[in-house]
C-alpha cells in the first residue's frame, strides 16, 4: 500500500511538473501570473530578473519582511518577450531580505536589503566585489568549485551585514 502511495504521487508529481514545464508566457506580467499560479500565492510581486544566455531567473517575493517569502523561477527565452518555465530554484535567505541560489553554474543573489552595498566574494578564483547600486538589486557570479566559495555581503562602510 505504501509502495502505491509513493508510485502515485511520484506519477502526480512529475506531471504536474511536465505540465508546467510546457506553459509558455508573455512578457513579466505572464512570469508573474505563472508564478502565482504555481506557488499557489496570489500576492506575489515580480521583484526582479536576471538573464543568462537564453535563461532568465526571475525573483519573486511576497510578505514583509521578516517573514517575506521569495522565490527563484528559471525560465528559458523562447523569443521576443516569450518565455518557457523550466525549473523552481531553492533560494535560501541567507541575512533579512538578502537571498541566493545556485542556477545553472552560478551562484545568483536577490538583495532586497537597504543596507547592502556589496557583495564580497572569495573563491579560489580570488576576490571579487560586486556593487549593489539600488534594492531591489539581483546579479550572479560564474564559480568552477562551490566548495572553495564564500560571500559577504556589506554595508556602505564596508562591514558584513550579520543576521
Amino acid at each position: 500500500m505504501k509502495k502505491l502511495f509513493v508510485l502515485t504521487a511520484l506519477i502526480c508529481s512529475t506531471a504536474m511538473l511536465s505540465a508546467c514545464g510546457d506553459k509558455t508566457v508573455n512578457g513579466k506580467n505572464g512570469m508573474q501570473e505563472f508564478a502565482r499560479e504555481y506557488y499557489g500565492d496570489d500576492t506575489l510581486i515580480l521583484s526582479d530578473t536576471l538573464n543568462n544566455d537564453n535563461q532568465e531567473l526571475a525573483w519573486f517575493v511576497s510578505g514583509k519582511a521578516p517573514d517575506e517569502l521569495c522565490y527563484a523561477t528559471a525560465f528559458s527565452v523562447e523569443g521576443d518577450d516569450s518565455y518557457k518555465f523550466i525549473a523552481d530554484q531553492t533560494a535560501t535567505q541567507n541575512i533579512s531580505d538578502i537571498w541566493t541560489c545556485l542556477w545553472y553554474g552560478t551562484i545568483a543573489f536577490h538583495i532586497e536589503n537597504p543596507e547592502c552595498t556589496e557583495i564580497k566574494i572569495v573563491s579560489s578564483q580570488g576576490v571579487e566585489m560586486i556593487s549593489v547600486d539600488t534594492v531591489p538589486c539581483s546579479k550572479y557570479f560564474s564559480y568552477k568549485d562551490t566548495s572553495e566559495l564564500d560571500y559577504y555581503f556589506l554595508d556602505k562602510e564596508g562591514n558584513e551585514i550579520i543576521g
